[in-house]
């Protein structure tokens, strides 16, 4: 996906990020996701090589008091490309592949 596609959170510390479906999203299929890290800022921060990073996925069906959580087990996130220069640069994770679980 273009990274201009993308919907970026808000900027934090200089960096933003992005999560978007990787393929079609189908009804019981297989759910893989693929996020986007961005630098932003004058000057923007420097981003060094990701060797070992992971994260955990929180998807909550219903804010408020009558929420149902679900989430996935701890991913591992493999830094595929970089794209962008100067002011913006932006690390593309390799698409991560979900089973989600009801808590």
């Amino acid at each position: 996906m273009p990274t201009a596609d993308l919907q970026w959170g808000r900027p934090v510390a200089g960096l933003q990020v992005s999560l978007a479906p990787d393929g079609a999203v189908r009804t019981a299929g297989a759910l893989r996701l693929r996020l986007y890290l961005r630098s932003v800022g004058s000057p923007p921060p420097k981003i060094e090589p990701v060797k070992d990073a992971f994260g955990w996925l929180l998807v909550v069906q219903r804010p408020g008091a009558q929420s149902a959580g679900y989430y996935s087990d701890r991913v591992r996130l493999v830094e595929q490309e970089r794209t962008g220069a100067g002011e913006e640069q932006v690390i593309h994770f390799a698409p991560i592949d979900l089973v989600l679980r009801r808590t």
